[in-house]
């Protein structure tokens, strides 16, 4: 068990990391951990952190036939305050649970439950499934506020198909509080879903857009709604 272990200063804290693995295996093509063990990892985020933390990248072996059984991340935190990148000011609580699907491929859950933006406060949920095989997202919710944004997708490497959806209302007042820069006060509601799929060579894609109670100081009008359907490929 390794304690008290730091990344970049300040931009990357752990309490505590513990590691089960088969020694022998790590000397072969088939390196096995039985468990990975990260407590309250803490994460600032800034421009000037990243700047001084530098990662040296090594190709992956499709013959390192790597194992993960078990992959558990509690007590994490993050905080993002880079005025520079022209993002609102974030901050959440998550944890992390992971389980070993089979060679090169690893199960995901991870959780926000105390997700705020901006004064608005909200959770995050996202399974996912990463291996050679296919790389997806899945039961993906965001709720923020009033707003709320389902999603999934996924996308297949070999062949290049590609599965994505993603829906919800999104709460105009509130989120235009999350752009950058000075802008016009908007409000009202819209509900929308879209749709993306087959191959990164030939996408499809489809969105349906509702909006109600629409108004914003820019434009001298009364709330009205908005009706939006496109197909394309």
């Amino acid at each position: 068990m390794a304690r008290n272990l730091a990344w970049g200063g300040d931009l990357l804290r752990v309490r505590s990391l513990e590691a089960r693995l088969d020694w022998m295996s790590l000397l072969g093509r088939h390196p096995h951990v039985y468990r990975v063990s990260i407590d309250a990892p803490r994460i600032l985020l800034s421009a000037q952190r990243l700047a001084g933390f530098h990662l040296r990248r090594h190709p992956d072996s499709p013959d390192l036939q790597w194992r993960v059984d078990r992959l558990d991340l509690q007590g994490g935190s993050i905080a993002v305050q880079e005025p520079a990148w022209g993002l609102p000011s974030a901050q959440a609580a998550f944890w992390i649970r992971g389980t070993g699907q089979g060679p090169r491929s690893l199960h995901l859950e991870l959780e926000a439950p105390a997700l705020v933006i901006e004064a608005l406060r909200g959770d995050l949920r996202l399974g996912a499934d990463l291996g050679d095989a296919t790389l997806a997202a899945r039961q993906g919710l965001l709720r923020l506020g009033s707003s709320q944004i389902r999603f999934h997708g996924a996308f297949a490497p070999t062949s290049q198909a590609l599965d994505a959806a993603v829906s919800g209302r999104v709460d105009l007042a509130e989120g235009t509080r999350l752009l950058p820069g000075r802008h016009p006060a908007a409000a009202g509601s819209v509900t929308f879903s879209a749709a993306l799929g087959g191959t990164l060579d030939h996408p499809t894609w489809g969105l349906d857009l509702r909006g109600s109670e629409l108004r914003t100081d820019a434009l001298p009008m009364q709330p009205g709604t908005l009706a939006l359907t496109a197909r394309g490929t």
